[in-house]
C-alpha cells in the first residue's frame, strides 16, 4: 500500500496538518511533561498525580467532543479544542511560575482538550475518504503524528535547557496556536460539507483500526464440531 500524503492533505488539509502539529505538542507532553512535573514540585507522587489526571481528563474529553463534532463542523471542534489547548498551556506556564497547586487544574484542562485532538482530525480525514481508504487515511495520519512526536520533544527540551521547564508549555501552546490559525484559514477558504456526509465520531474510530476480527468457524464448522458425524445428541 502507497501512502498518498499529498492525497490524504487534498482531502483534508486541517486532518493532515493537525496530525503533524498534535504530535509537536503531545509527543513533548508525553516525554517532557513528567520532567516539568518533578522540576516544578520536586515530588515525586506529584509527578503521577499530573500525569493521571491529564490522561483521565484526555479519555473523558474524547467522546463530548466527539459528539459536538458529528453536529458541527469538525473543523470549528479541532480548532476551539486547540484554542482551550493553548490556554491550558499559558495556565500551566503561570501556574508553575506563581500559584504551585493550580497545575493539576490546568493538567486536567490540558487533558481534556488536547488530547482528544488526534482523534477529532482522524475523524475530519475518514468524512472525506472512501470506504476502502481508511486504512491508508489511518496510516499516512499515524505517520505524521509519529514524525511530529520526534521533532517535538527535541525542540522543547532545547528550550527547556535554555530557559526553563515551565517553556514547556509555551511550546505547546504556540503549536496548538498554529493549528487554530491554520484551521481558521481553511474554514474561511472552504464551507463545510454537509452533516449527512459525515460518519459518526465513535463510528470513525472504529473504521481507523488496521486490524479487523474475524470469524474463522463457519456456521457448517461450528455444527460439525458441536455435533461429530455418527454421534446423537439425546
Amino acid at each position: 500500500m502507497n501512502l498518498r500524503l499529498g492525497y490524504l492533505y487534498r482531502l483534508s488539509p486541517v486532518a493532515v496538518f493537525g496530525s503533524f502539529a498534535v504530535g509537536w505538542a503531545n509527543g513533548a507532553f508525553w516525554t517532557l511533561g513528567p520532567i516539568f512535573a518533578e522540576r516544578e514540585t520536586g515530588n515525586v507522587a506529584m509527578v503521577a498525580i499530573f500525569m493521571s489526571a491529564t490522561v483521565v481528563a484526555g479519555a473523558v474529553g474524547q467522546l463530548p467532543l466527539g459528539r459536538l463534532s458529528d453536529r458541527f463542523d469538525r473543523r470549528l471542534v479541532i480548532m476551539i479544542g486547540s484554542l482551550l489547548s493553548a490556554l491550558a498551556g499559558v495556565g500551566h506556564f503561570f501556574a508553575a511560575k506563581y500559584m504551585e497547586a493550580g497545575i493539576v487544574p490546568c493538567a486536567i484542562f490540558f487533558g481534556l482538550f488536547a488530547l482528544p485532538l488526534y482523534a477529532l482530525c482522524a475523524s475530519h480525514l475518514n468524512d472525506q475518504v472512501e470506504e476502502d481508504g481508511y486504512v491508508e487515511a489511518a496510516s499516512g495520519l499515524l505517520l505524521l503524528y509519529a514524525a511530529g512526536a520526534v521533532v517535538g520533544p527535541l525542540v522543547a527540551s532545547m528550550l527547556m535547557n535554555r530557559y526553563s521547564a515551565n517553556v514547556l508549555f509555551l511550546f505547546t501552546a504556540g503549536v496548538h496556536m498554529c493549528l487554530v490559525i491554520f484551521a481558521l484559514t481553511r474554514m474561511c477558504l472552504k464551507s463545510a460539507d454537509p452533516s449527512d456526509d459525515k460518519i459518526a465520531f465513535t463510528d470513525s474510530l472504529v473504521s481507523t483500526a488496521t486490524t479487523a476480527n474475524l470469524d474463522l468457524v463457519d456456521d457448517e464448522t461450528e455444527t460439525r464440531f458441536a455435533q461429530p458425524e455418527g454421534v446423537r445428541v439425546h
